[in-house]
């Protein structure tokens, strides 16, 4: 449907068998030609089965008293908003909600059949690419996500990074999506206050009987979100960066952190102020410009880089 015709179904549906005048239909689709509102009309009537009767004596259309606006009716630009949001879910999830989404998919490419060439596939003309993701388990998210809606709390077995696996008890908060990796951000009845855990790092999960603990969003963004990356806390730290182009110029554009503060130094050099708590993550991203940035401060953070610059040499010599 294109968005002259679904202006005027909305025109039509509202209008409850009232006369709606040519004038009217004419200055809703920016005075176009009296041609181009008859084209449209006459789709409404045959392609979407609009009930519309002309009234020769009163110049203009009715619809049927009755006639509503169809549940699944969207404009060229929408439709393709949602097209582009499906394959990036599909892409994000592998299959997660894919299923949930099948039938909303298939209509939307039956409506956007008529204005795609036959021979074009939507893949060869959109593709998103996930890398660095770690594989988990579909029906445990699910479990999660569901608990999380719902406001119940769960049992999870989880391994951390070290390998050492415990069972926790935790009332589910929001599930996070970042840097292509699922994340659980809940309140541990074990250790009384929030942690992340990565969800495939949670090997069995259970929903319990019991409501949950709900924290405050501004407190939970205030531990999670206030330092740098995911793992963190609240922030220590402020990581003074140095960029120097023309690596200076991406990083210009780039997101780091809620909170980061940047300023052009003389050179085209660019400054970037961090606040952080753990700097594991933090340095890691540096070492994707190591030759292109300089710590400034703290100095625990440029001894932590040259230690690891020094263990990566050795280790490939």
């Amino acid at each position: 449907m294109t968005d002259r015709e679904m202006k005027l179904q909305q025109v039509f549906a509202s209008s409850r068998g009232m006369l709606v005048q040519k004038s009217y239909l004419l200055a809703q689709l920016d005075n176009c030609s009296e041609s181009t509102l008859k084209r449209t009309i006459n789709n409404l009537r045959n392609k979407f089965l609009v009930p519309l009767k002309y009234d020769r004596q009163n110049h203009g259309w009715r619809s049927d008293k009755s006639y509503t606006m169809p549940g699944l009716f969207f404009s060229d630009n929408e439709l393709y908003a949602f097209l582009v949001l499906e394959q990036l879910l599909e892409n994000m999830d592998e299959g997660l909600v894919s299923e949930q989404l099948f039938v909303a998919k298939e209509k939307i490419n039956r409506l956007l059949a008529s204005k795609l060439k036959t021979d074009i596939k939507i893949t060869d003309k959109l593709r998103f690419i996930s890398i660095f993701h770690r594989t988990y388990n579909k029906d445990i998210f699910q479990t999660i996500a569901k608990a999380a809606f719902n406001e119940a709390k769960i049992t999870i077995d989880y391994y951390a990074k070290n390998n050492k696996k415990s069972s926790r008890v935790v009332s589910p908060q929001r599930i996070v999506h970042y840097k292509n990796n699922w994340y659980l951000d809940a309140f541990c009845h074990l250790r009384k206050d929030l942690r992340i855990f990565s969800i495939d790092g949670i090997s069995q999960v259970k929903t319990l009987d019991e409501p949950a603990k709900i924290i405050p969003t501004e407190q939970i963004n205030t531990v999670v979100q206030s330092s740098y990356g995911i793992f963190s806390g609240t922030a220590k730290k402020i990581a003074v960066l140095n960029f120097y182009p023309p690596v200076a110029f991406w990083i210009a554009k780039e997101k780091w952190h809620p909170k980061q503060q940047s300023k052009w130094l003389k050179n085209d050099i660019l400054e970037l102020k961090i606040p952080y708590n753990k700097e594991q993550e933090l340095l890691a991203d540096i070492l994707r410009y190591a030759t292109h940035v300089k710590i400034i401060s703290p100095k625990s953070l440029r001894q932590s880089l040259v230690n690891q610059a020094t263990t990566l040499l050795k280790n490939n010599t």
